[in-house]
Order: structure tokens, then sequence, then C-alpha cells
């Protein structure tokens, strides 16, 4: 009877657990995870839609998530990220949580916006423009140069018909123009300046704020020359001027408008600044990452100079197209194979690390496999905080090959899958966004 009655109790426990296991296979899936409010610090994504920005993108949209790590669904893009589709630019200066620009919707002005979130952190609204100032001075949607030093944001550009410059300085808070003004170029007859050039203000060595610029014969008989100085503070004029060796740099990577997409100068943490261009070599342009050591290297006068014996990109693959520095002596380049396709959505980028200590470079890698080629010759899917280089790269052609992030840590070399991104659109921006206030303090007019 004993017996009876167990096989009876087993019995009963096991058709229980059957029902149980058969009807959890017919429940709806667990839920997504709450994501993480955005605070702090938090990523801006910017994707687009037909085609790389570059190639007029039927569409481009923005989304702030809280972090790039693995750990994580899919970020998805679709009824979810802000669509910025000419209203503003993806090009545009950021400066905490803030971007700086002249917008497409309203191009007679200067503007300043943020995105707002929400306590979900996850869905979020574009805000209005924080602040906004008609110009005087006239510049366009994407095409000026700039740099900040303290409050202050130096603005510059350049009319090519009257081969003059003309800049403005305002305030990072409200926009409020301090001073403006225009100036010619200090140039021989027959010469012009043939690029906007690049605007570059020291983090070190009292905010010095230099200019590089290619010089071209009008006559076309000559090669350009690649030229740079210190503007004065003051009125921007130039308080001295070098023209660089040819075999050193005759051309910049990329010109200053394009600074307010990638980065092609950087500086580590002495201060030393670090600029990428072409060189000609046997008649051939090449490219070339060159330094300019601030602490040593002076001509004559005490004007810094280039090292004409380092090069941190020898024996090219292609165009070297964004530099970064993480921090730890590690510089992350993103370069083209020439070899692979020279178009902006051929499949031929790639990413390395340059050693600064021991000049060696390599392609970077996880788990022993190489990061895949990218397309995108324009795009800057990288960016950088506390030491760590967070970055993207485009999607395959497979059902599963969508676009995703690699985390490299510069203090010990390795290289981790972060996020995966939804496929179906292009992968072009990584923005590092932070609460940080601008210094408001009175130290000059």
């Amino acid at each position: 009877m004993m017996k009876t009655r167990f096989v009876l109790r087993l019995a009963v426990m096991l058709v229980s657990v059957w029902a149980l296991s058969g009807a959890s296979c017919h429940q709806m899936p667990e839920p997504e995870p709450e994501p993480e409010p955005v605070t702090g610090v938090w990523f801006d994504l910017f994707v687009s839609a037909g085609a790389h920005f570059g190639m007029n993108p039927t569409a481009t949209y923005v989304r702030s998530v809280a972090s790039l790590e693995a750990d994580q669904p899919v970020i998805e893009f679709t009824g979810k990220a802000i669509d910025i589709t000419n209203r503003f630019t993806i090009e545009s200066i950021t400066r905490g949580r803030y971007y700086y620009q002249v917008p497409l919707e309203d191009s007679n002005r200067f503007v300043k916006f943020h995105i707002e979130h929400n306590e979900a952190g996850e869905e979020y609204l574009l805000r209005k423009v924080d602040e906004e100032i008609p110009f005087k001075n006239v510049y366009y949607p994407r095409k000026f140069l700039h740099g900040w030093r303290g409050k202050y944001l130096f603005m510059l550009s350049v009319d090519f018909d009257n081969q003059e410059y003309y800049w403005t300085r305002r305030r990072g808070d409200n926009l409020a123009i301090s001073r403006e003004g225009r100036a010619k170029f200090n140039l021989p007859a027959g010469y012009g300046v043939s690029e906007p050039g690049l605007l570059t203000i020291t983090p070190t060595n009292h905010n010095r704020i230099y200019y590089f610029y290619s010089v071209i014969d009008s006559s076309g008989k000559s090669r350009p020359t690649l030229h740079y100085g210190e503007f004065n503070d003051v009125n921007m004029k130039m308080l001295w001027e070098n023209v660089v060796q040819s075999r050193l740099m005759e051309e910049l990577a990329a010109d200053g408008y394009t600074e307010l997409l990638g980065n092609t100068i950087a500086y580590d943490e002495s201060g030393n600044l670090y600029l990428a261009g072409l060189a000609n070599e046997g008649g051939f342009q090449v490219s070339v990452l060159r330094r300019i050591v601030t602490t040593q290297a002076t001509d004559n006068y005490g004007h810094p100079v280039f090292d004409g014996g380092w090069n941190g990109f020898p024996d090219p693959e292609g165009k070297l197209l964004t530099i970064q520095y993480v921090g730890n002596d590690k510089m992350l380049l993103y370069s083209r194979n020439d070899r692979l396709g020279k178009e902006i959505d051929s499949r031929s980028h790639f990413y390395s690390i340059l050693d600064l200590k021991t000049g060696k470079r390599e392609r970077l890698s996880c788990n022993g496999v190489p990061l895949p080629y990218c397309t995108g010759g324009l795009s800057r899917r990288s960016d950088v905080l506390d030491g760590k280089a967070y970055i993207g790269v485009t999607g395959g052609d497979g059902p599963d090959d969508c676009p995703m992030i690699y985390i490299y840590d510069s203090a010990t070399g390795d290289v981790v899958p972060g996020a995966r991104l939804e496929k179906g659109y292009n992968f072009d921006l990584i923005r590092v966004m932070k609460y940080e206030e601008i210094p408001l303090s009175d130290d000059e007019d």
C-alpha cells in the first residue's frame, strides 16, 4: 500500500513538472532589461540610410546610449533614433553635452543644442536650440575651422576669391561674440591658398593658436608647400610663420572643415602635436604622420618645428584618414588599404594601433582575428574615454553581420567585443558626451 501511494505521488509530481515545462515553452519571452539611465557620460551614435553621409544619404539619425559594452540587446535605430535630416549636420563641434554648428534648417546663424534624456535614458528628444546668434561674419554649414581656448570658441573660414580669412571669437555658454575680423594672407604675387587649412589650439604651452595651410603656385608649375604659424589671439594676425620641407609634408591629410567630423591632429599628455599629412617622395604623394615636440625642437627664433627624423606611418598601405591619442603612448589610426579600393564605400578601411615609444604599428585584432575591413572613408566611428578607444566597424553582407563596437584598452592592449548595432544603416560616427560646464570666469574681455 505504501509503495502504491509513493508511485502515485511520483506520477503526480512528474505530470506537474511536465505541465510546467510544457507551459513555459508557450510563454512570452522574458522582457528585455531596462536600459541604463543616461547620466554623467554617454555615447551619441550617428547612422545614415541609403548611403554614407559623405555620399548624400537619404536620411541621418542619432541615438544616445549609456554604454557600448557587450552586455545589452542590439542597439536599435528604427523608431527610436532622432531624425536630423535637413535640420542639422553630422559635422559638428562638441563640448560637454552640447553641439555647436551652422544648422541646415536656418543657415544664417550659429546655434548650440543638446539631446535631452528622460528617466529611462533610452528615449529622448532633441532639445530646441539652447542658444542662437545671427552672423556678422558669414559662415556656412560644415565650412569653418574651430578651436577652444578656455570658455572661448574660435572660428575661422577662408574667402578664396579675395585670398582672405575671417574669424570670430565667441563665448561657449551664450555664443556672444567678443571679437571678430578679417585679414589678408601674406603671400607673394602669383601664390594663393588652396585649402581651408587646419586651426588648432594647444592644450598646454599657453594655449597657443596654430594654423596650418597649403600654398600653391597659381601657374601650376610647382608643387604645393605647407605653411604653419601662430596667431595673435587678439587680432588673429600671424606672429611668425614657417614653411615645411616637402619631404616631411606638403599637404594636410584633410582640411579643418573635415576636423568637424574626424581627427587628423592629436596631442599626447606632454603636449606634443601629431599631424597626418601627405609628403612628396620621388614625385608621388604618400601619407605620413609627423610630430612637433613642443618642449624640444625649435628653429633659431624659438618657434616649434617638425621632428624630421620621426614618421609614425612608414610603409603606408594607403591614405591615413584619422588619428586619435588613446593614452599610455598609444595612438589609434584609421587608414585605407588602396589595393582593396579607394572609394568611400570600398571595404578597404581598417584600424591599427601605433606605439609612440617603439614606433611599431599593428592592425587591431580581437581574440587573434583582425577587426573587419570597413566602408566609410570620411567616417569617424571611434572615440576615446579614460584610456579606452570605442571603435565601430561596419557590418558585412551576411544576415547576421551587423555593425558593432570593439573596445581597446590602452593600458593592457586588450581588445574585447562591445555592443552590436541594428543592421540596415551605415554607421558613421561616435561622440563621447558628458555633463561638463564651460568655465565662465571673466578673465578676458
